[in-house]
């Protein structure tokens, strides 16, 4: 597909993209997919780039201008050049949106979701870079926030005394918010993945500031998640995922875990989950549209405030910002 008409040229629309801090990581070679596929869209003061009440069905990037953006008619900030409007409501499958107006001349180059779609399952690394830096700002928004765990099930079950197999594993999985609805093939491989791990009371899965990589999906038990940095606290029950998030942003761990009663957890790490996602696109993107919607009611907890403007990723600062365009 070639590049659509616009004032911008195509070395400029890479140079644009390569700016953003959600796709600086990208190759040349991935930018320049992307590039392929966006359309240039100019809007005067008063023009809707989103609209209220409809799924978000395009990301824009924002290159020149001011946008006003909404969320239950709550103002959340103002999109400034930088951000990707629409961005964080695409990846969480939101069926609420945004409403998203121009406050002055503004211009952004669009790009269609299911183009989107396709060039995340043809380019598993486009997925992988986007989950993440997803995770890393759902850890950002959270430390800020000091609340807004994980979710817990309220239906989970008792762990039996014996090792689980390998049918209630999969069970398991199914159970949990973001494999809700992938193939059992799918689940098959991930419980292949993982491990049974059981721990007394007392017992500290990891301190606060140590390298991540492992992950658990808690099937029995609670667990005290703490950060004396932050003062964030919390406790996870069944069903509460623990650890993915710096694993897969590839952090070192931001809070302290020690298990309050006894637990029974499945145990894995960040490489082989994500050699599952690789295999397995839609499994991907549902863990996707679950971390964006867990970081989208974060985002409405914190309300209008700078954590919230850039509805994703933070713009670059303005003195770092060159122009969408060479002046002429």
């Amino acid at each position: 597909m070639s590049a659509r008409g616009g004032r911008i040229g195509h070395g400029e629309r890479l140079l644009a993209l390569r700016r953003l801090p959600l796709v600086a990581g990208f190759s040349t070679d991935d930018l320049a997919m992307i590039v392929d596929r966006l359309e240039e869209r100019e809007l005067e003061p008063g023009d809707a780039l989103l609209n209220a009440g409809e799924p978000v069905g395009a990301l824009h990037f924002l290159l020149e201008g001011r946008v006003r953006v909404l969320r239950r008619g709550t103002p959340l900030g103002d999109a400034l050049p930088g951000a990707i409007v629409g961005g964080l409501g695409y990846l969480a499958r939101d069926a609420e949106g945004f409403e998203a107006v121009a406050s002055e001349p503004s211009l952004c180059l669009s790009l269609d979701g299911d183009d989107a779609s396709e060039l995340f399952e043809d380019r598993f690394p486009l997925l992988h870079n986007v989950l993440r830096a997803t995770c890393s700002r759902l850890i950002e928004v959270q430390r800020h926030l000091q609340q807004c765990g994980p979710p817990d099930r309220k239906d989970a079950w008792t762990a039996p005394r014996r090792e689980l197999d390998f049918v209630e594993r999969i069970l398991i999985l199914r159970r949990t918010a973001p494999f809700a609805r992938a193939s059992l093939n799918a689940l098959a491989e991930l419980s292949r993945s993982m491990q049974e791990l059981r721990v007394e009371a007392g017992h500290e899965l990891w301190a606060e500031g140590s390298s991540a990589g492992s992950l658990l999906l808690l099937v029995d038990g609670r667990v005290r998640c703490e950060s004396v940095a932050t003062g964030y606290c919390f406790e996870a029950g069944p069903g509460a995922p623990l650890g993915g998030l710096e694993s897969v942003a590839e952090r070192p761990r931001w809070f302290s875990a020690r298990t309050l009663t006894p637990i029974v957890a499945l145990q894995g790490h960040a490489e082989g989950l994500i050699d599952v996602f690789e295999d397995n696109y839609d499994m991907a993107r549902d863990y996707m549209a679950f971390v964006a919607a867990w970081l989208l009611r974060a985002v409405e907890i914190v309300g209008p405030s700078a954590w919230a403007s850039d509805l994703f990723l933070a713009p670059p600062a303005a003195d770092q910002a060159p122009p969408a365009r060479a002046p002429s």
